[in-house]
């Protein structure tokens, strides 16, 4: 049927075709299964552009309420999702507090507990959606079968029956298995003889199996319709026609035209791929074509994408929602669920968090009304624990569309499938990603067959019929990116690459990328062209601590943040980053320090009144929701640092004491949060905000900020000794808000300040004026790929040093 077709018609233009053609005079009477809502979105303004009068009843073929409400099917009472893992959670701990031991899997608590809880619901409501129950669970797994059934299968068949017990006792089923239930419901209502209905199933090549009884209903009472698009689409259709008896002449196959033009783009890293796929729609704006999307299963890279577009004013969210922990509302909700109590009900820490979130922000209430639901839970929670949960909640929890600009679509595979555009950028085409090789959590791949639930090799099936929809099913134009490196490690092109016809290599984007981002030179001192080489000349003549710190990192990410001055654009949401809260305690800790030094107030009540009273000073211009969380945890920080300061008993010496030192050219700098007097010597404090550095770290020269100040107020001190480095740890929630940690042992004063000043000359010689930096990091010892450093970098997707590390002519540089 596509012989007739123009070049970009798709399987939704065809099927709104053979539909009008074929069911004139039922159209009324027609009902439509499709496999996703957007999909079914897309026919119906397909079929009322031809159609004047009734339009067909489209619907994706999932036992939604839509469906039940057109068939008058009455619908179990679904679980909440959180109340569920709440319920999982419990059971887990009440299991190992019983036992001890959990199949051997003790102390689990935090972000892996919630990992396990999280796993273990997934599974169970997709064990629910396939209708498996825990007796077919228990009996359809063979003894002989082995993997992770040997080591699992107590813990999860315990979950499994608790939670049917507790769904049976409120009358409830989860999420997935209330779909079942109304498809089957909605096959016997479509095979009744009186039945009006005339079914017809479209795009569907696979599903559960009350999915497949409509299916075979709609081939003996109406059509079932498929997509003829590549070699896995067209077996994943055999296999679905076979398992549902279905005759040829009941089967339609319609055809999609092949673009006339499909390229393949390679960029170098996946921060590239990015800017490639956000250039490639950039040019399809300016073709004039009206709907561009950018596909990928990769939904860090959609989200890449997303930020790069509104560089250039075009707000295209990913999927065209925004889920709420994303959201300003949602994010506060998040910083403020780490605040407050250690341990809790639910419904204590809703109180908490209620207090603490400021109401006037848009769309908190919204979300603490949505959190309401397990207020009845009596699971205790320690704070871990709870934004552990309300982090799932909201991730699940999507917001109306975001305003986006006109025809552009940035979605995963399935929002895509057998949608057709005039320009469809396919990227992460890579194997890992396209399709994606993971494996259960809790079955072996065995296990997964046993069960009739789709196992590897049939998931990257279904990706590839994803795949094939995407690039094969219409679009005019088509552009495949995939990246050659992703982490720094090498990845390889994905198999279902290799099946698409007219493939042509283009790197067109690759030269615009070029030109946009960097200064495209001739090679000179054998330094790659494209490539910023900083000079020596470029840095100031005065190096503080966090500079040193910086160069030692990263001379490229030193030069980015602290001589170019580059940072990332201003976030949507007004709660506070660690800058934002190190600045905001410095400011109050050095007025405390300059007031309250030397210790001349009467009593440690008047001493915390007057803390209290300056941090409200120093944060009346700050935005309510940073008002709002500091002051809790202020509250618990004045007592903790009275305590401290009254149970040392050192005399303050300086508050922000700034120190200078000349290294050869250099004058190394330094400002001191606050130093103090003992009879031995001087002590260093510096306040952190959030988690400071091990003494480790320190010592290896990682995080050396503190030994360096340590050493220039040795070279300072007039013959006064250094005798004590400190952190304190500013957290400010918990039974201790503030932590002190002190350099002792092996990692004493004396061993972290002896090599700094030899460490600090060679440092200052590495860098001489005039001179090239190294285009290759020292990657001895983990070096910057395995430290993360070019991940947290703010020249990420600019500088090209990582490239050139991981490239394998790199050693010949």
């Amino acid at each position: 049927m596509a012989g007739g077709l123009a070049v970009g018609t798709g399987f939704c233009a065809s099927l709104s075709r053979y539909i009008v053609d074929t069911y004139k005079g039922q159209l009324a009477d027609l009902l439509v299964f499709v496999p996703t809502a957007r999909l079914a979105a897309r026919l119906r303004a397909s079929l009322a552009a031809e159609v004047v009068g009734v339009l067909p009843a489209v619907l994706p073929l999932k036992g939604n309420g839509e469906l039940a409400d057109l068939l008058g099917i009455e619908r179990q009472t679904v679980a909440n999702a959180a109340c569920v893992r709440l319920e999982i959670c419990r059971f887990l701990l009440s299991e190992m507090e019983d036992d001890g031991d959990v199949e051997g899997q003790q102390a689990v608590s935090g972000a892996r507990l919630w990992k396990r809880v999280d796993g273990l619901y997934r599974l169970l409501d997709r064990l629910a959606l396939h209708g498996v129950s825990v007796r077919a669970l228990r009996q359809s797994v063979p003894d002989h079968l082995t993997g992770y059934w040997d080591v699992q299968a107590a813990t999860l068949i315990a979950v499994a029956e608790h939670l049917e017990r507790w769904l049976t006792k409120r009358g409830e089923t989860l999420p997935g298995g209330s779909d079942p239930a109304v498809l089957e419901e909605a096959a016997r209502i479509l095979n009744a003889p009186d039945c009006q209905w005339v079914p017809v199933v479209a795009g569907i090549v696979d599903g559960t199996v009350a999915a497949r009884g409509v299916a075979k209903v709609a081939a003996e009472r109406g059509r079932v319709v498929m997509p003829k698009l590549g070699p896995v689409t067209a077996e994943l259709v055999a296999r679905f026609a076979q398992g549902i008896g279905l005759q040829d002449d009941a089967l339609v196959m319609l055809g999609a035209t092949v673009a006339a033009e499909v390229q393949e783009t390679v960029a170098e890293t996946e921060w590239d791929e990015a800017w490639l796929a956000a250039l490639g729609v950039r040019e399809a704006l300016a073709a004039g074509q009206s709907r561009i999307a950018v596909v990928s299963p990769d939904r860090a890279l959609l989200q890449r994408v997303s930020r790069i577009l509104e560089r250039w004013e075009l707000r295209v969210a990913v999927s065209g929602a925004q889920c709420l922990d994303q959201t300003p509302a949602g994010r506060a909700v998040l910083a403020a669920s780490s605040w407050g109590m250690v341990h809790g009900t639910p419904a204590q820490w809703l109180a908490a968090m209620a207090r603490l979130v400021p109401e006037e922000m848009a769309g908190t209430h919204d979300i603490l009304t949505a959190l309401d639901v397990v207020k009845d839970c009596d699971a205790w929670l320690s704070h871990e624990d709870w934004q552990a949960l309300i982090g799932l909640m909201l991730a699940e929890s999507a917001m109306p569309p975001a305003p986006v600009s006109d025809g552009i679509l940035l979605a995963g595979p399935l929002d895509a499938r057998l949608l057709d555009f005039d320009c469809v950028i396919a990227a992460g085409a890579v194997e890992g990603s396209w399709p994606s090789l993971s494996a259960d959590a809790w079955l072996s791949e065995a296990h997964l067959r046993a069960l009739g639930l789709p196992d590897a090799a049939h998931k990257a099936m279904l990706m590839g019929t994803e795949f094939e929809s995407v690039v094969q099913g219409g679009s005019r134009h088509v552009r495949v990116l995939r990246a050659r490196t992703i982490g720094g490690r090498d990845v390889v092109r994905s198999r279902f690459v290799e099946t698409l016809p007219q493939l042509r290599r283009d790197d067109g984007l690759n030269d615009v990328l070029a030109a946009l981002l960097h200064e495209v030179r001739a090679q000179k001192s054998g330094q790659v062209p494209g490539v910023f080489v900083p000079r020596g000349d470029l840095w100031p003549k005065r190096w503080s601590a966090t500079l040193t710190e910086a160069l030692l990192a990263c001379p490229y990410k030193a030069i980015g943040e602290r001589v170019l001055r580059l940072a990332e654009a201003e976030p949507l949401t007004p709660t506070p980053d660690a800058r934002t809260a190190g600045l905001l305690a410095h400011r109050w800790l050095e007025r405390a320090g300059k007031e309250l030094g030397a210790l001349s107030y009467e009593t440690a009540e008047q001493a915390v009144s007057r803390l209290l009273a300056m941090a409200e000073f120093e944060m009346r211009h700050e935005p309510a929701v940073v008002r709002t969380i500091w002051r809790a945890k202020v509250a618990k920080l004045a007592p903790a640092l009275v305590d401290r300061w009254l149970a040392d008993g050192r005399r303050v010496h300086a508050v922000e004491q700034r120190l200078t030192h000349a290294v050869g050219p250099v004058t190394m700098t330094a400002t001191l949060d606050r130093v103090e007097e003992t009879a031995q010597g001087r002590v260093i404090i510096d306040y952190k905000t959030s988690t400071p550095p091990s003494w480790p770290k320190v010592a290896s020269g990682e995080r050396p900020q503190l030994a360096i100040e340590g050493w220039l107020l040795q070279q300072a001190a007039d013959g006064v000794a250094v005798t004590g480095l400190e952190y304190w740890h500013l957290r400010g929630y918990g039974t201790d808000p503030l932590g002190v940690e002190t350099a002792k042992g092996k990692n004493g004063v004396d061993a972290l300040l002896a090599p700094v000043a030899d460490g600090v000359a060679r440092l200052v010689e590495t860098y001489p004026d005039g001179a090239d930096f190294p285009a290759i990091p020292d990657m001895a010892g983990g070096g910057l790929l395995a430290t993360g450093h070019c991940e947290r970098c703010v020249l990420e997707g600019v500088c090209r040093r990582k490239t050139i590390a991981t490239a394998p002519k790199a050693k010949g540089l």
